[in-house]
């Protein structure tokens, strides 16, 4: 995917973030539920299927730092370059797992 194919997925996500809560409303035994009625580790389930969990788990049950009104302390906002710059970053540290030493 070329950056510029990113951006607007960078921007859609943005704008879900500002549109919605800043802080969870969600309990632990909330999580504890939801993840052991999804997992139980004994089923292999399709990367993307996990990722896309995961990522609306973190969208939902993560304070969103980004967020514009949030004014929480040392947390730096970050700006769309620097997400494509995560994305691009963690996608090379996903293709050479393999033959990466153990961390």
């Amino acid at each position: 995917m070329a950056f510029d194919e990113l951006r607007p997925v960078v921007a859609k996500l943005e704008s879900a973030i500002a549109s919605g809560p800043i802080v969870p409303t969600v309990t632990p035994q909330e999580i504890r539920s939801y993840l052991a009625s999804r997992y139980d580790f004994t089923t292999p389930l399709a990367l993307d299927e996990v990722a896309a969990d995961v990522e609306g788990m973190l969208r939902t049950w993560q304070v969103q730092v980004t967020h514009p009104r949030y004014v929480g302390l040392f947390n730096p906002s970050v700006t769309t370059e620097s997400d494509i710059e995560w994305v691009v970053r963690e996608m090379g540290r996903l293709t050479s797992w393999k033959v990466a030493t153990a961390r």
